[in-house]
Parts: C-alpha cells; sequence; structure tokens
C-alpha cells in the first residue's frame, strides 16, 4: 500500500504551533480532572513548607528529603501570587505550577524525541501519549513533586542535546543548573544524567572501535556542568547541612533504606510483578502492542544507539523503582518517558502506511488511556478525601475542639482549623498516663476531646486504647468517607472513617480504672 497524506494547513507544520497546542491540551485535561483539594499528605507538606517560609522568612524544608528545588520554584509563585492578591496560602501556587511543569515537561519530550527520531509525527504522538498516560495524568492532578521533577530533569537534557549539537559550555552549564535544581526535588534525579549523557558523548563504532568525540570531556565541559549542577544543589540544602552538623551527617539522615519507600530488594522481588501491572494499567495492552513496533522500527532503521538509550532508560528506572520495599505507581513515572516514544514510533509504522489509520491509532490509544483512569480522576475532581473529612470534623466540632489524630489530622488542621494531638506510640505506662493527664486538662480548660478511628491506630498492645475507654465515655459522632493517599495513584481507596467524642468518666470511674505507672521490680 502507497503512502498516504492528508494535506494539512501550513501552520500546522509550525513547531511553535505545535508545542503550543500540546501545552494547551496538557493543562486542559489537568484543569478538567483537578482534584478538589490536596489528600495526599506529600502535597500538604509541600504546600505548608512553602507557607512557612513567608511566615517566618527564613528557608523551610519539607518532609524527608527537603525538596528545597520545589520549595523555591513554588514559593516564588506563592509570593507573587501573595503580593497581589493577599492570599495566604500556597495551594493555588502549587497546582498552578504543577499543571504548568506537566504541560511544559510534555512539550520538552516532543523536542526531544524530535532530536533522537527525526520524526515528527513520533514527536507529536510521544509527548501527547505521556500527557494522558494515567500514572503521570493521575500524578500531575494534584499538587505533587513529580510534574516539576520531570519538567527540570527533561529541560536539563534538552539543553545537553542542544550543548552537543553546538558545542555550546554556556548550554551545559545551563543544563547542569536544571538537573541540579531537579536533584534537589528528587535525589534519584541524578539518573536522568546518564542517558543524556549517553547522547552527548554520542560514542560510535566504526571498523570495529568505540569513537568518541575527547573534545566533550574537556576540563572546562566538565567544569561548566558540574559546577553549576553541584553548586546550586549545594546552596538549596546549605542551611540543612548547617543545622544537620555538616555534610557527612546530612548524608547520614538521608539513608535511603530507613525511609517510606525502604530499601531496594534487587533486579526481581515480590513487586516486579505488581510493578510491571501498573505499567500495563497505564501503556494499556494496546500500548505494548504499539511498543513492541516500536522495537521493530528501531532496529528496521539501524537506530540501534537510540533504541540502547531508550531500553537503558527504561530499565534503569523501571527495575529501581519496581522494585523498592514500598512500591508506588508514581515512582515508576520515569520509566514510562522512553515507552511513550517506542509507542509513538510503533503507531508511525501504520502512519507511513495510510495516515488516517495512523491518527485513529494515535486517538484510540489516547481514548483508551484517559478511559481506564477517568473513573479515579473524575471521583477526585468532585471529592478531596482528606479534605472532605476534614471539613466533616469542623461542622461537627467547636472551633476550640483538640482532636486525637494520626496522618489525617494534618488535614483536619489544615482545612478544619482545629488542633490535634498525637497519643504516644513507644507502647511506655508513663507516657500514656502522661497523654491521659493532658486530655483531661483539654477538658478542664473548657476544650472539648475528639478521636477520629485512625487515633486510635499504631498503638502496641492496645495500651492507648485501654487507658482512654478506662477514663473516657467514647460517644460516636458521625462517620464520613476518605481516602488512603498510599498507592492510590491508579485506584480509589475510599473508606468510612469515624468521629467520636471522649467525655470523662466520673471521679469514681477513672480512680477504679486509670493505668497505673508498674514499679521497678514490675518493669523487670
Amino acid at each position: 500500500m502507497g503512502e498516504k497524506r492528508v494535506n494539512l494547513p501550513s501552520f500546522m507544520h509550525d513547531r511553535r504551533f505545535i508545542i503550543a497546542c500540546i501545552i494547551i491540551f496538557s493543562i486542559l485535561i489537568r484543569i478538567l480532572y483537578k482534584n478538589a483539594g490536596l489528600w495526599h499528605f506529600d502535597s500538604y507538606a509541600d504546600v505548608k513548607t512553602v507557607e512557612d517560609i513567608l511566615t517566618t522568612g527564613t528557608m523551610q524544608y519539607s518532609y524527608a528529603y527537603g525538596a528545597p528545588g520545589m520549595v523555591v520554584t513554588v514559593f516564588l509563585f506563592y509570593y507573587l501570587h501573595h503580593l497581589f492578591t493577599g492570599v495566604m496560602t500556597a495551594e493555588p501556587a502549587y497546582f498552578f505550577v504543577t499543571f504548568i511543569t506537566a504541560a511544559l515537561g510534555c512539550a520538552l519530550l516532543y523536542l526531544i524525541a524530535e532530536r533522537l527520531t527525526k520524526n515528527r509525527f513520533i514527536s507529536v504522538a510521544s509527548a501527547l501519549f505521556f500527557s494522558v498516560t494515567p500514572i503521570f495524568l493521575s500524578a500531575t492532578t494534584y499538587p505533587k513533586t513529580h510534574a516539576l521533577s520531570i519538567f527540570y530533569a527533561l529541560l536539563g537534557g534538552y539543553l545537553m542535546m542542544l550543548a552537543s549539537e553546538k558545542e555550546s559550555w554556556k548550554l551545559l552549564a545551563i543544563s547542569g543548573l536544571f538537573f541540579g535544581l531537579n536533584i534537589a526535588i528528587r535525589p534519584d534525579g541524578v539518573l536522568y544524567i546518564i542517558p543524556f549523557l549517553l547522547i552527548y558523548i554520542n560514542p560510535r563504532i566504526k571498523n570495529r572501535k568505540l569513537m568518541i568525540n575527547r573534545s566533550r570531556f574537556s576540563l572546562i565541559n566538565i567544569a561548566a556542568f558540574i559546577v553549576p549542577m553541584a553548586g546550586i544543589w549545594f546552596l538549596l540544602f546549605f542551611p540543612r547541612i548547617i543545622e544537620w552538623g555538616g555534610l557527612s551527617a546530612f548524608f547520614e539522615r538521608l539513608n535511603p533504606t530507613t525511609e517510606t519507600r525502604g530499601g531496594w530488594m534487587g533486579v526481581i522481588s515480590d513487586n516486579t510483578l505488581p510493578a510491571l501491572k501498573a505499567m500495563t494499567f497505564s501503556v494499556t495492552w494496546i500500548g505494548w502492542a504499539a511498543i513492541a513496533g516500536g522495537l521493530y522500527y528501531f532496529q528496521k532503521k539501524k537506530r540501534y544507539f537510540e533504541l540502547g538509550i531508550m531500553i537503558l532508560w527504561f530499565s534503569m528506572f523501571f527495575f529501581l523503582f519496581g522494585n523498592l520495599a514500598v512500591m508506588h505507581a508514581r515512582f515508576l513515572l520515569p520509566a514510562l518517558i522512553p515507552l511513550m516514544i517506542l509507542m509513538a514510533a510503533g503507531c508511525s509504522l501504520v502512519y507511513k502506511r495510510n495516515d488516517l489509520i495512523g491518527y485513529l491509532l494515535v486517538i484510540v490509544i489516547i481514548g483508551s488511556m484517559i478511559y481506564a483512569i477517568h473513573p479515579v480522576l473524575s471521583y477526585r475532581h468532585e471529592h478531596s478525601g482528606t479534605k472532605d473529612f476534614a471539613m466533616f470534623v469542623a461542622q461537627n466540632t467547636p472551633g476550640n475542639a483538640v482532636i486525637m489524630t494520626n496522618d489525617i489530622g494534618f488535614f483536619i488542621r489544615y482545612y478544619g482549623n482545629r488542633d490535634i494531638v498525637f497519643h504516644p506510640r513507644t507502647g511506655d505506662i508513663k507516657e500514656i498516663n502522661e497523654f491521659i493527664i493532658e486530655l483531661m486538662d483539654y477538658i478542664k480548660q473548657g476544650r472539648p476531646v475528639y478521636a477520629t478511628g485512625e487515633g486510635f491506630g499504631i498503638d502496641p498492645g492496645k495500651l492507648v486504647q485501654n487507658a482512654i475507654v478506662a477514663n473516657f465515655e467514647i460517644i460516636p459522632v458521625g462517620e464520613q468517607t476518605t481516602e488512603w493517599y498510599g498507592d492510590s495513584t491508579l485506584k480509589l481507596m475510599l473508606y468510612k472513617e469515624q468521629l467520636f467524642r471522649l467525655k470523662p468518666k466520673t471521679q469514681e470511674q477513672m480512680q477504679e480504672n486509670m493505668t497505673e505507672v508498674p514499679d521497678e521490680k514490675q518493669s523487670t
């Protein structure tokens, strides 16, 4: 069958028009599915950190790694928003940054794919596929570091590709700056450097010899890249490095085996199959077929170097993040990027034979991706589980109430404007008794005490629960649907969370039931 082409208007071939369309499409679909609020703890922690910079006038760090690259970027937009409107919440600024950088990241993928494949159809399809692939779309419809991290990584990579073409150390320096910003958001961002570095040095085999342009390794080029990258990272982390007692202590506290994702379990683990299932949900089965076609496309074109880059890129990120002790689908985002290019390349085989069918195939894949994630995103567009529960608490408790709770308490404090407390988690009897006294003191001050269902969690031996039962009447107030934000990128994790009021028992009952501190002999 001969090639067929639809005669498109000339302006539709203009790169600026194409990039504008990719950006507008990516922003609009995220607005369409915009989450109803901050429903993920990470988002709350990031927003609160940004707000604290304005109130304290000092540099602040988010939870765990700190992500100062994100903190500073979002703060710039929050500060501008604050200057013009007086707003005191960074939530809109973080939404804005997420949507804009997600869209710009897709545009950058178009530019990168264009340079890798020299094929506009593949480049456009790659960007559109990435924009709507369920993991990326889901993780960028609420404020989170993923969109900003990918934007900085791809911008750094694209500038490195330009530096290679133009042999410019200045572009290399700017590339290093953006890679440094990315690493200051997510430490695994350093892995993005590997595929782009290979593209930069452009090794070739000629007459069975490996040929490398050694000028790419000149001292000025090495310094131009490393100094800005390391410099911006060090500058952003400097206050924390000083606070924690130097670089050695800083890296010691960032031991990845102690953080929530846990350590790496090897190339193949119990999480490999769940990770592959998450990828399949996001890529779709028809997408995998197109990816297989993409492998054939690069082999047929004898573009072995570019194919090797994409296989390496996918393998690094998939086998690392897909085998963490705690694996969440959103961790796999970087591994999706090369798959989108391969998927688009597979579609181009059909496009070359019949452009209308090629366009239709792209539309079908995009539609299947959106269809797969639509139920999750449409629900979250109307309901933010943690925010909804926080507002439920606010509506059913007086303004001076104290809420005993757990993770959901951060949202109760942020959206519900209620004070929260956490019970001791050590199982120490003395600490538990002191906590009971603390709750009693609140009530004596005229501040009613409430508890959420999860507020009784993480309680070794149920010692806290027993102490509360012994000293308080637990009166049900009601329940509200909320959502667990853990591994929920691709699925709804809805559950009913309860709210109780803790009413002190009579003095006689308290004296009879108060848990006593055991003496030393009993303790031993």
